[in-house]
Protein backbone atom coordinates (compact mmCIF):
# COMPACT_ATOMS: atom_id res chain seq x y z
CA UNK A 1 0.00 0.00 0.00
CA UNK A 2 3.01 2.10 0.43
CA UNK A 3 3.23 2.89 -3.09
CA UNK A 4 -0.29 4.02 -3.43
CA UNK A 5 0.24 6.87 -0.70
CA UNK A 6 3.36 8.12 -3.28
CA UNK A 7 1.30 8.12 -6.13
CA UNK A 8 -1.75 10.12 -4.43
CA UNK A 9 1.33 12.11 -2.87
CA UNK A 10 2.03 12.92 -6.97
CA UNK A 11 -1.30 13.38 -7.63
CA UNK A 12 -1.87 16.16 -4.96
CA UNK A 13 1.57 17.88 -5.88
CA UNK A 14 0.82 17.88 -9.81
CA UNK A 15 -2.79 19.39 -8.39
CA UNK A 16 -1.21 22.38 -6.93
CA UNK A 17 1.60 23.10 -9.03
CA UNK A 18 0.27 23.57 -12.86
CA UNK A 19 0.26 26.86 -12.60
CA UNK A 20 3.86 26.70 -12.51
CA UNK A 21 4.25 24.81 -15.57
CA UNK A 22 2.01 27.05 -17.37
CA UNK A 23 -0.31 24.31 -17.96
CA UNK A 24 -4.29 24.03 -17.56
CA UNK A 25 -5.25 23.44 -14.14
CA UNK A 26 -6.57 19.90 -14.04
CA UNK A 27 -9.37 20.23 -11.34
CA UNK A 28 -10.87 23.49 -13.09
CA UNK A 29 -10.45 21.56 -16.69
CA UNK A 30 -12.52 18.53 -15.01
CA UNK A 31 -9.15 16.51 -16.04
CA UNK A 32 -8.61 15.23 -12.56
CA UNK A 33 -12.16 13.86 -12.75
CA UNK A 34 -11.69 11.90 -15.49
CA UNK A 35 -8.41 10.57 -13.94
CA UNK A 36 -10.15 10.04 -10.80
CA UNK A 37 -12.87 7.46 -13.09
CA UNK A 38 -10.06 5.53 -13.87
CA UNK A 39 -10.20 2.16 -12.32
CA UNK A 40 -7.45 -0.49 -12.11
CA UNK A 41 -7.01 -3.65 -13.19
CA UNK A 42 -8.67 -6.84 -10.88
CA UNK A 43 -6.24 -9.89 -9.72
CA UNK A 44 -7.49 -11.95 -13.06
CA UNK A 45 -6.47 -9.63 -15.71
CA UNK A 46 -3.08 -9.42 -13.78
CA UNK A 47 -3.16 -13.23 -13.39
CA UNK A 48 -4.11 -13.74 -17.46
CA UNK A 49 -1.38 -11.25 -18.54
CA UNK A 50 1.37 -13.03 -16.44
CA UNK A 51 0.35 -16.08 -17.90
CA UNK A 52 0.10 -15.11 -21.12
CA UNK A 53 4.10 -13.31 -21.19
CA UNK A 54 5.40 -16.27 -19.00
CA UNK A 55 6.41 -13.59 -16.22
CA UNK A 56 6.16 -12.87 -13.05
CA UNK A 57 5.50 -8.88 -11.80
CA UNK A 58 7.01 -7.59 -8.69
CA UNK A 59 4.22 -7.14 -6.06
CA UNK A 60 4.69 -3.21 -6.24
CA UNK A 61 3.79 -3.02 -9.95
CA UNK A 62 0.55 -5.44 -9.31
CA UNK A 63 -0.50 -2.99 -6.65
CA UNK A 64 0.14 0.51 -9.13
CA UNK A 65 -1.84 -1.61 -11.35
CA UNK A 66 -4.49 -2.33 -8.90
CA UNK A 67 -4.63 0.79 -7.74
CA UNK A 68 -5.10 2.67 -11.87
CA UNK A 69 -5.06 0.98 -15.11
CA UNK A 70 -2.60 4.10 -16.75
CA UNK A 71 -3.67 7.25 -16.15
CA UNK A 72 -4.36 9.49 -19.39
CA UNK A 73 -3.47 12.29 -16.84
CA UNK A 74 -1.09 13.93 -19.36
CA UNK A 75 -2.40 13.60 -22.62
CA UNK A 76 -5.20 16.31 -21.35
CA UNK A 77 -2.93 18.58 -20.03
CA UNK A 78 -0.26 18.86 -22.76
CA UNK A 79 -3.25 19.01 -25.40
Amino acid sequence: MEIINYIKQIEQYMCNHFDEWDLDAPVEEEYFSEYSEISGVSQEEIVTFEKKYHIDLPDDFKELYQYKNGSRFFVFCLQ
